[in-house]
């Protein structure tokens, strides 16, 4: 404290230090007070620099917006002026009254000797002093006196009795506030502002006073009354437990201090009901209210932990998909809004996308069509002696559900993989935030060419993979020394152009989903490397999801829609 205040001395320290906490007034308007009589007795000289409005604050201990007032009181009354980028002063032209603190003293001197206290001197003094009144420089003896008119007088007389008259009111209204519990209307937030109130405004707020005073007693007259029933009922449940079964009375309703309660009672439970055997019970101790807020407390984390574990993974989800799908939709609308320039983007993603998946598609393709519909299927059928329909099978396994599966997950686990360690590297050093400072739009200049490119190479993998999974069947086929004339029989015998086109829009929808995830997860990733690596595991599961989920409706939507496909032929 000491510290913060020591540009106004050591007289502004110990002055501004030892302020009364539980006080009536406010340490805010003590503050000013102590303040402005420091400036007004020349201990803090004219020019000199006052403490900054937060080093006042933490110095003395009070809210920032305290000190602001304070200083911008002391500017309004012409003793401190500030100065921007320098500070707040004291105005060159304040007042200067030495002989104040020499008369305050005298006053306070006097008082003690008298026996009464220094602030009931000044309540008295600030109770019975005009507002209107102001302090004025003493003025030469030979000056003339200042003349009051009669009419003045009289005014100030009659103010004098209506301020007594409200005290008075105010201090029989306080008394009746306390004993009834009444709560008073808050006074409103706003910087009060300075004002006499002239006869009339008195009179209005004592007649107000006078009818809130009216309304007080009748409220204590019917609370009297109450606590006198209550007292009454008690009285006869006392003399008499039998014939006021039940009934029930506190120390609240009688006006007395606790929590006790006196209730009507079987004395022996149901039998003393049946025997009318009454007693007065009595129950005494107010509530532990900490303790059963503490506990509620306690049950009601418990709750919400538990359905935040619930529920938080799944509303997460199902936010992520919210985000997936309002880029799914800008990014069909920048891919179908001019301009285009991501043209040279577009070319460079596809080419890479071949590069990285041709590869391991040919070597996917075969062993899934050679291994699960082809020798486990030839194995099956031999047992009938029907493997010249392998090739019918083909048509429902690699057509329809391996080829498509197969280019879904080596694009995603090989291209979406890239994609997203791509975005979310730019996304750590921050590169997307430049674009968009530069006013380039990530979405059309980044995620567009990949959503397109992934589209489009899926769809031609899916082909890709069809010959290569029929010739895994070729080689089962063969390796049971069967003629493929069968196979092709009936393969082309099932087939449709149906099956084909369906199996390419799914795969080219699968390269679709797969972009999107992968870009999202990329764009939003976060943490530095380890953030990345984390987003590209989560971008390859949920593209599977999303993949595996979007199967299932497309191929129920295709069989409900052409029922000829479900007739093997």
């Amino acid at each position: 404290m000491a510290q913060s205040l020591e540009r106004i001395g050591s007289a502004g320290t110990k002055a501004l230090s030892d302020l009364g906490r539980s006080d009536a007034v406010p340490v805010g308007v003590q503050l000013a007070w102590r303040l402005r009589a420091l400036i007004l007795s020349g201990r803090i000289a004219a020019g000199e620099q006052l403490p900054g409005v937060r080093e006042f604050a933490v110095g003395a201990g009070v809210n920032v917006n305290t000190a602001r007032a304070i200083y911008r009181r002391l500017e309004e009354e012409g003793l401190a002026a500030s100065h921007q980028g320098r500070g707040t002063f004291v105005a060159e032209g304040a007042a200067v009254l030495p002989a104040l603190e020499h008369v305050a003293a005298e006053a306070v001197e006097s008082a003690i000797a008298h026996g009464i206290h220094p602030r009931e001197l000044a309540q008295t003094i600030y109770a019975g002093s005009d507002p209107e009144e102001r302090v004025v420089p003493l003025a030469e003896p030979s000056a003339p006196a200042v003349e009051i008119s009669p009419d003045e007088g009289d005014r100030r007389a009659a103010r004098r009795t209506l301020r007594a008259q409200i005290g008075r009111l105010e201090a029989e209204l306080a008394s009746y506030t306390e004993h009834l519990g009444l709560e008073e209307s808050a006074p409103p937030l706003s910087e009060p502002t300075a004002h006499v109130a002239d006869i009339g405004e008195l009179e209005a707020t004592r007649d107000a006073l006078v009818a809130r005073l009216d309304k007080a007693r009748e409220a204590a007259q019917r609370r009297g009354s109450a606590e006198q029933a209550a007292r009454g009922r008690l009285e006869r449940m006392v003399s008499d437990p039998a014939a006021n079964k039940w009934e029930t009375v506190s120390n609240e309703e009688m006006g007395d201090p606790g929590c006790t309660t006196y209730e009507v009672r079987p004395a022996w439970g149901p039998i003393g009901a049946l025997m009318n055997w009454w007693r007065i019970r009595v129950s005494g101790g107010c509530p532990l209210a900490a303790p059963l807020a503490a506990a509620r407390k306690r049950e009601q984390l418990m709750v919400r932990t538990a359905v935040d574990r619930a529920f938080l993974p799944a509303k997460s989800l199902f936010e992520q998909v919210g985000d997936m799908m309002i880029l799914t939709a800008k990014t069909i609308t920048s891919a179908i809004r001019p301009p285009y320039p991501y043209g040279g983007e577009f070319i460079g993603q596809f080419l890479f996308a071949l590069q990285l998946c041709w590869f391991p598609m040919l070597i996917s393709c075969v062993a899934f069509g050679f291994g699960a519909p082809g020798l486990q299927a030839a194995n099956f059928l031999s047992l009938f002696g029907a493997l010249d329909r392998l090739g019918g099978f083909f048509v429902l396994a690699s057509i329809r559900e391996f080829a498509p599966f197969v280019t879904a997950v080596v694009v995603a686990g090989v291209a979406g993989t890239a994609i997203t360690a791509d975005l979310g590297a730019r996304k750590i050093r921050e590169e997307l935030d430049a674009l968009q400072v530069l006013g380039v739009d990530p979405i059309k200049n980044l995620v567009v060419p990949r959503f397109l490119a992934l589209m489009l190479i899926t769809g031609l993998l899916d082909i890709y993979a069809l010959i290569f999974g029929i010739s895994g069947g070729i080689g089962a086929e063969l390796l049971y020394n069967q003629p493929l004339g069968g196979f092709f029989a009936t393969l082309f015998s099932n087939a449709s152009v149906t099956d084909l086109w369906g199996s390419v829009v799914k795969c080219t929808l699968f390269g679709a989903i797969i972009a999107v995830v992968c870009s999202y997860k990329g764009m939003t990733a976060s943490g530095g490397a380890a953030g990345v690596g984390r987003a590209v595991n989560e971008a390859v599961v949920i593209a599977f999801m999303g993949v595996f989920a979007f199967n299932y409706v497309f191929t129920q939507t295709l069989l409900a829609t052409h029922p000829e496909l479900q007739t093997i032929r």
